[in-house]
């Protein structure tokens, strides 16, 4: 009851827009005709969204969205069903509320995923029992074959357990007469050796891990009578070399005089281009190319300094990293024609051993009586 404008109004209950529209679409199918008509309807506006492409039929539609669609289906069926049991079941007089007959959906539902949850979990079981069961074996076999290794190559504690057992006057008396024979043996041959090299690989074969893992170290230093400096670096594998003993670098003298020589004019040009430019150590230089071959500067660097001993691979070591060997890229200017061909075929020739040399100066003395002669 509502008092407005003077005038006294009353409304039955206040209904939300829901309830409305539910009112609403239960009046429109009581009607049979109109029923009909909301159908017809319904079904050209969704043959119109199915032409444009909003909707989709069930055949248009993936294996996913097909099963999804299916099962909102069924969910669908099943309310219906349950709605129609609860409006068919018999009202009784007492009691206002009814109930639908049979077991309830939820009951259903639940008792259908303990069943999934029970069977998931005694799979689950099995498997693990499965792995479980390989695992074992596995393990089994490794220890069997382990067992067979340790027979096959028995340790060193292990053979003095045998020799312990199975021990006799005269097999203890040979055994230590071994080794003291091995010993001095040993010890002869290491303090005779006046060659380094000879020491070293004495030294590499008695100084392994397994001494130090018994703790004999000390006991092997008095037997064999090495040093205690040849067990700081064992060697990862018994394998015997020779460490040779390498210069520990160039004199600065040496090589300063290598890098002069390089850089004159007459040994290397340098380039003018922006872009030739070498960079090592975030430093960059710029880009100088060679005009003879490495051994012929080689010659020519021993002619020029005397007092100094160089060898060949350590004169191209020490060459400056812009110093490079020229390519065909980096020739900017016109060359003879004549002249380059020439000097393709010697490169030829020497590759394919026909001749020693592809330089052509060398093969110019060779050839013609007297060079200094026009």
């Amino acid at each position: 009851m509502r008092i407005s404008n003077g005038f006294l109004q009353i409304f039955g209950p206040l209904l939300s827009a829901a309830e409305k529209q539910w009112r609403y679409r239960a009046r429109r199918h009581a009607d049979e005709n109109r029923r009909q008509e909301y159908l017809i309807k319904e079904r050209i506006k969704w043959q119109k969204d199915k032409e444009t492409g909003k909707k989709t039929g069930q055949k248009d539609r993936s294996s996913k969205a097909q099963r999804a669609q299916r099962k909102k289906w069924r969910e669908a069926h099943e309310r219906s069903k349950a709605s129609q049991r609860l409006n068919s079941s018999p009202v009784s007089p007492d009691s206002t509320v009814s109930s639908p007959s049979g077991t309830s959906r939820q009951g259903e539902l639940g008792r259908k995923v303990r069943r999934a949850n029970k069977k998931k979990l005694t799979n689950d079981l099995a498997k693990l029992e499965n792995k479980l069961k390989k695992a074992e074996q596995r393990v089994d076999k490794y220890k069997k074959r382990l067992k067979r290794l340790a027979d096959a190559n028995p340790s060193p504690r292990s053979k003095e357990n045998k020799l312990v057992r199975n021990l006799s006057a005269e097999n203890l008396r040979r055994t230590l007469l071994f080794h003291t024979v091995v010993a001095d043996e040993v010890h002869n041959k290491y303090s005779q050796s006046k060659s380094q090299r000879d020491r070293q690989v004495i030294s590499r074969i008695v100084t392994s891990k397994i001494l130090k893992r018994y703790k004999l170290q000390k006991v092997a230093q008095e037997a064999f009578g090495f040093s205690r400096k040849r067990w700081r670096n064992l060697s990862r594998e018994n394998v015997c070399r020779y460490e040779r003993k390498r210069p520990r670098g160039v004199g600065v003298i040496i090589r300063s005089a290598v890098r002069s020589f390089f850089e004159r004019d007459d040994v290397s040009r340098i380039t003018t281009g922006k872009k030739q430019t070498v960079t090592r150590a975030k430093k960059k230089m710029q880009k100088r190319l060679l005009e003879d071959t490495m051994k012929n500067l080689h010659l020519k660097f021993l002619a020029d300094h005397t007092q100094l001993c160089l060898s060949y691979s350590l004169f191209c070591s020490l060459r400056p990293y812009w110093v490079v060997r020229p390519t065909l890229a980096d020739r900017e200017t016109c060359m003879c024609k004549q002249h380059e061909n020439l000097g393709f075929m010697a490169k030829k020739l020497h590759q394919l051993h026909v001749i020693d040399t592809s330089d052509i100066e060398s093969l110019t003395e060779r050839m013609a009586c007297d060079t200094t002669r026009k």
